[in-house]
């Protein structure tokens, strides 16, 4: 069966894995061919079951059409794999920049060196390591502005356009795409001593000063409202 369009995804349980099975199972309600590929290390296997929704069409890597109708979606941590088409539409959603930071080879190999208790002068050493034994993973992510611009890009925030911005991408090659909300999230909480709190993550804001005058706008409107930096 050929597909229109494909999602590569990690075969491990993320909010971002979920994000790309959600949006293939939207897709596929809406009567487009989807088809599901996951990445086990350095092979790529046929999984019989999906993660999140067991109606989703699973398929090898092997047998995706580098053909101009289809689609190719891949996470920003996954970049490396688009390299390999040439005529299809390629699409990255970019579901957490920092993750993608951490992907690329110096900053991965700096990483493992670091949980492994060895020293920051030995990164050179594991990046000769991984492009040897992982070349497609690292040595082909893509991390050049001339890239990057012949591909289209989602963005789930603020922080990723304007991260896409200073790599010099187009808007109208880019579209704002969320990521879901967990239910669990959703249901309200009652009790008498409940208290108004919003937390944020600082990291995740690429602009202080609009960070300042928002929080100050905000508790202004509303009082009795803390808020939380985790």
């Amino acid at each position: 069966m050929d597909y229109r369009i494909y999602i590569y995804s990690p075969c491990y349980k993320t909010g971002g894995t979920k994000s790309l099975h959600q949006l293939g199972y939207h897709l596929n309600r809406r009567g487009i061919d989807v088809g599901i590929i996951y990445l086990d290390g350095k092979k790529y296997p046929k999984v019989k079951k999906t993660l999140y929704f067991d109606e989703l069409n699973i398929c090898n890597n092997a047998d995706v059409a580098d053909d101009p109708d289809n689609i190719i979606i891949v996470p920003e941590t996954l970049t490396f794999k688009l390299r390999s088409f040439k005529k299809a539409i390629k699409v990255i959603w970019w579901l957490s920049v920092d993750n993608y930071k951490k992907s690329l080879i110096w900053n991965a190999s700096k990483e493992r060196l670091a949980y492994r208790g060895l020293p920051s002068f030995l990164i050179p050493l594991e990046m000769i390591y991984k492009v040897l034994f992982h070349n497609e993973e690292f040595y082909y992510s893509m991390v050049s502005r001339k890239a990057l611009k012949n591909v289209y890009h989602l963005y789930n925030c603020e922080y990723a356009r304007r991260y896409l911005e200073k790599k010099r991408i187009k808007k109208s090659s880019m579209s704002y795409l969320c990521g879901y909300i967990d239910e669990v999230f959703l249901h309200q909480i009652y009790g008498e001593n409940k208290e108004m709190i919003l937390t944020y993550n600082p990291i995740k804001t690429a602009d202080k000063e609009f960070e300042d005058r928002f929080f100050m706008r905000l508790s202004g409107e509303l009082r009795d409202l803390i808020i939380i930096p985790i």
